[in-house]
């Protein structure tokens, strides 16, 4: 194989890796962007590591790419968050762009984090929804058909069987006023921390444009990529 086709062959690779760089950045930022395309057809053994760490912020579960599952006011909230995430992180160039890339993986995961937690609140409602079509009027007497009466247990007086069936449906009335409970207090959470990324997003600009070191910009990703953490505890603890 001669010269002029092992240079082809390169730039072919070179310029998929070009195409494959620009289609997996989600950062936004165009000045790298340009760079980078430019001179990936001549340079791209360089280019594999950052393409491979731009592979791995698209958040994924199980091998597919996680995206919300309904529209909602979580999902637009949510979107909307990392919105203001991705424009933070392009403000970051030529003042502390590394910050971002070292933090890359943990706000991966806290996006997943927080589309998890959105479908496991929708889950639950639609749980308590259909509970609450099925629960037995509280104004009336228990049904009694719902369980077929054992013939060894004829003796056994009405009377005692609706006693017992009031309080199979009392106590099911109180696990449900606890699910209920559990489910709001997801959604509390949910809703903290996104406003709390929100806080720290506009923090992250107040720091630059106040002349503040790229230090403070680091202080802040890691806070943002810690609140990954926090979600993962309250999970446990639920």
């Amino acid at each position: 194989m001669g010269y002029g086709v092992t240079i082809v062959f390169y730039l072919i690779i070179g310029v998929g890796i070009a195409i494959a760089l620009w289609v997996s950045d989600e950062t936004g930022r165009s000045k790298d962007k340009i760079f980078e395309r430019l001179t990936a057809p001549f340079f791209w053994p360089i280019y594999i590591p950052v393409l491979l760490a731009n592979r791995s912020t698209i958040p994924v579960i199980d091998g597919k790419i996680t995206r919300p599952s309904v529209v909602d006011g979580m999902s637009q909230l949510i979107g909307q968050v990392e919105s203001e995430l991705e424009t933070a992180f392009g403000s970051l160039e030529g003042w502390a762009e590394n910050v971002f890339v070292n933090e890359r993986n943990r706000i991966s995961e806290l996006k997943v984090a927080w589309y998890q937690q959105a479908d496991r609140i929708r889950e639950l409602d639609q749980l308590l929804e259909v509970a609450a079509k099925e629960a037995v009027p509280s104004n009336t007497e228990p049904d009694t058909t719902l369980a077929a009466k054992p013939a060894d247990q004829s003796e056994i007086p009405a009377t005692e069987n609706q006693s017992r069936i009031a309080i199979c449906e009392q106590t099911r009335r109180e696990n449900l006023a606890k699910l209920k409970t559990v489910r709001n207090q997801m959604y509390d959470n949910l809703m903290s921390t996104l406003a709390w990324v929100r806080e720290l997003v506009t923090m992250i600009h107040l720091a630059k444009y106040t002349g503040a070191p790229a230090s403070r910009a680091e202080e802040l990703v890691r806070q943002i990529a810690s609140a990954v953490e926090g979600l993962a505890t309250v999970a446990e603890r639920e």
